[in-house]
């Protein structure tokens, strides 16, 4: 569909959503926890100086809550206090997982 300009386009009317209550606990497994601070520590040895990185929190799509892994894609900008992750390669993590692991959250240096 084609509009002439954009005066004929007309909002929704805003609704208002009540969030549930946040986590007060996150449930990480000691892989998970201890490959998350092993990265870090690679990260500073491999490039001599500290840089951002982030990566996913991955589960089992029956166990949803619990952190198992950490997964690393590809990162399409890495600098020193700055590191950009595109929507492509978000993506193709995704799509490289096994089918019972899922991303369950994020993690960031």
């Amino acid at each position: 569909m084609r509009f002439k300009d954009l005066s004929q386009l007309k909002r929704p009317e805003p609704r208002e959503i009540i969030l549930g209550i946040l986590p007060q606990n996150i449930l990480m497994a000691d892989y998970a926890k201890g490959r998350a601070f092993k990265i870090s520590e690679l990260v500073g040895v491999v490039f001599e100086e500290s840089l951002e990185w982030y990566g996913f929190t991955l589960a089992h799509k029956d166990h949803p809550e619990l952190i198992v892994d950490i997964g690393l894609p590809k990162n399409d900008l890495n600098l020193q206090d700055y590191t950009n992750l595109s929507s492509r390669r978000i993506a193709e993590f995704q799509e490289s997982l096994p089918e019972d692991v899922i991303i369950n959250g994020w993690i960031h240096s």
